[in-house]
């Protein structure tokens, strides 16, 4: 069995350098659905991605300032997937804006 349970996340990640990725969290929190945000108050892109730290406005989904992206890791055969939250990056076109995300959770089976 993947998971046992679930639980809540969020968190508002500060992009302090431009073209720094920043990843979204440790390895120990599985991501199973995710919802990312680039605020209203930020004043330019926001850039999501699971490159390696390679999260770029080449290799990132863009976010327009207010616009929001939902991804789901589960694979809709077996009902499992996550991703660790480790393997998730942001980048932003303007130093110190942020990406505010929230995610449904996994706890491993214990």
């Amino acid at each position: 069995m993947a998971t046992v349970q679930g639980s809540f996340a969020s968190d508002v990640i500060d992009v302090a350098s431009a073209g720094t990725a920043v990843a979204i969290g440790a390895s120990t929190l599985r991501i199973i659905t995710i919802i990312f945000i680039n605020p209203p108050t930020n004043t330019g892109l926001v850039y999501i991605g699971n490159k390696t730290g390679d999260v770029s406005a080449t290799t990132g989904f863009p976010l327009g300032v207010g616009d929001t992206l939902e991804w789901s890791f589960v694979n809709r055969v077996t009902g499992e997937g996550s991703i660790g939250a480790n393997e998730i990056f942001v980048d932003a076109a303007v130093s110190g804006n942020d990406v505010a995300w929230a995610a449904h959770t996994a706890l491993a089976a214990r």
